[in-house]
């Protein structure tokens, strides 16, 4: 009986936690579905391609950008706060970084690019926007938070469906408005977890890339 005990806690923790990452992919996959059909009956199918290039450009970016320090906070991170304040740091520096880049880019080649202008800016910010998020996300499933992981997911697509929505159709009649509603999803849930954890942690400030996160982007 002895040995039962903690079996059975891991084995529960095991089903609970398959079951909000089984929530973590379709809840999404639902949401972006669901967009699919819309945004393709609300544009024609060569706006919609472009946005499909814009996507992989933002995925792609933020995977070069900000994949190693979700790996490593995946691979470092456990119950240890000190390096929250770290990580949040280079998240800042690294935003810093990809917002310099792209504003030299404005100038630049903005001209060049034809009827993907529209694009361009939403992709810069979204880029930002969504490897906050990934990283903020791999700081809960390092902690094996998986609900959390699931409920700032789920609220990332939700967001993302109802402000690109909204953006694409009333605001700019272009499907561009999808990529803003990926930046404003992202960001909010990156500003969310971080108000959490500057509760959790104990600190009426929090530390100023914290902040950064919790106010900015907005």
């Amino acid at each position: 009986m002895g040995r039962e005990g903690p079996d059975g806690n891991v084995l529960a923790r095991f089903a609970k936690d398959t079951g909000f990452y089984t929530l973590t992919r379709f809840v999404p996959a639902a949401f972006g579905l669901l967009g699919l059909v819309l945004f393709t009956r609300l544009f024609d199918a060569a706006a919609y391609g472009r946005y499909s290039l814009a996507i992989v450009f933002v995925t792609v970016s933020a995977t070069a950008a900000f994949g190693w320090l979700e790996q490593a906070v995946l691979r470092f991170e456990s119950d240890s706060e000190p390096i929250v304040p770290t990580v949040l740091t280079v998240v800042l520096l690294v935003g810093v970084g990809i917002a310099v880049v792209g504003a030299i880019g404005a100038v630049w080649g903005t001209p060049r690019l034809g009827a993907f202008r529209p694009f361009y800016l939403a992709a810069v910010v979204a880029v930002v926007g969504t490897g906050s998020f990934r990283v903020c996300r791999a700081i809960f499933q390092a902690r094996l938070e998986s609900g959390r992981v699931t409920l700032y997911t789920a609220t990332r697509a939700l967001l993302k469906l109802g402000t690109g929505l909204a953006i694409s159709v009333l605001l700019l009649e272009s499907i561009a408005g999808w990529l803003w509603g990926l930046r404003s999803a992202a960001s909010s849930a990156s500003r969310r977890w971080s108000h959490d954890w500057t509760h959790r942690s104990g600190s009426s400030t929090g530390t100023p890339s914290g902040n950064w996160l919790a106010t900015g982007f907005r």
